[in-house]
């Protein structure tokens, strides 16, 4: 047994992938006291149960819990953080996505602009969410969905005639119409 795993017991249990789930949730939970360090640390943890989980052996409701889920929480847990290299592991896993995955990548461009919008870069969080809202819309992406609405909690308030305001509405105006379809 590799030694990382066999030093952790936790990880020694060997049911990886859920513990990779717990792993990613504690560094992705919101916590007034969480710091970056303590994330990140969770997120190398998960990352190493992950690399030595096998689905087919392991509890059958946690299969779902893919490379691309583990990828998407990690940018989320990087956009929370304000990580200096959340862009770049977002692009990562944009890359490599596959045509079908389409409620990840809008949760993952939903979660870019949260991070821009947390940031006050109002303008990529405006060309973020133009691509994430339909997207999220269109494939009924809960998570993404979610995140475009914390979206309009977080922009910068300005005198109502600003970016920031027309982004708001927009967005809002976009997700409140999916709601009456």
């Amino acid at each position: 047994m590799p030694t990382a795993i066999a030093d952790d017991p936790v990880l020694a249990m060997g049911v990886y992938e859920t513990v990779c789930g717990a792993f990613v949730r504690r560094a992705h939970a919101p916590s007034g006291d969480r710091d970056g360090e303590t994330a990140e640390r969770a997120l190398e943890r998960a990352f190493t149960a992950f690399d030595y989980a096998r689905p087919h052996h392991e509890r059958s409701w946690t299969s779902f819990f893919g490379a691309s889920r583990l990828g998407s929480l990690a940018v989320s847990s990087y956009g929370r953080l304000g990580h200096r290299e959340t862009d770049s592991l977002a692009g990562s896993l944009l890359s490599v996505l596959s045509p079908t995955e389409t409620k990840v990548r809008a949760l993952v461009v939903a979660d870019l602009a949260l991070s821009a919008a947390t940031r006050s870069d109002v303008d990529r969080a405006d060309e973020l969410a133009a691509e994430a809202l339909p997207l999220a819309v269109r494939t009924e992406a809960s998570l993404a969905q979610d995140r475009l609405w914390e979206l309009t909690v977080v922009l910068p308030q300005d005198s109502g005639r600003g970016t920031a305001e027309a982004l708001r509405q927009r967005v809002t105006s976009g997700l409140l119409a999916s709601f009456q379809a």
